[in-house]
């Protein structure tokens, strides 16, 4: 799933319509892994927080999809709220460390 996210978001859009109903599709599919289980939340937040972090990435690509990143964690912090908080409090700082890190905010 990690690779996934990674590719899209280190690739040039050709077709913003295209690219934008891929996001949606790829919503879907991370919610509804992690929602059963097929995937640790804690798990996604830290292998993101390092390939994002890896100097081989694009940043001015990875950069113009943060949004995109941002939107699809927020559907699942808000569609699994309870389990999110009660289980453990650090894949909410994963993503915090994520938002703010330093890979958004350098342009190579």
């Amino acid at each position: 799933m990690v690779n996934i996210i990674i590719e899209v978001m280190t690739t040039a859009p050709s077709d913003k319509a295209g690219r934008l109903l891929f996001w949606q599709h790829l919503h879907y599919l991370f919610v509804h892994l992690l929602i059963y289980q097929f995937i640790k939340i804690g798990d996604v937040m830290r292998l993101l927080r390092k390939e994002l972090s890896s100097e081989s990435t694009n940043r001015e690509l990875v950069k113009s999809n943060r949004d995109m990143l941002m939107w699809l964690l927020l559907q699942y912090i808000s569609g699994n709220f309870e389990t999110f908080f009660t289980s453990s409090i650090s894949p909410f700082f994963l993503i915090l460390v994520i938002f703010n890190g330093n890979f958004f905010s350098k342009v190579s």
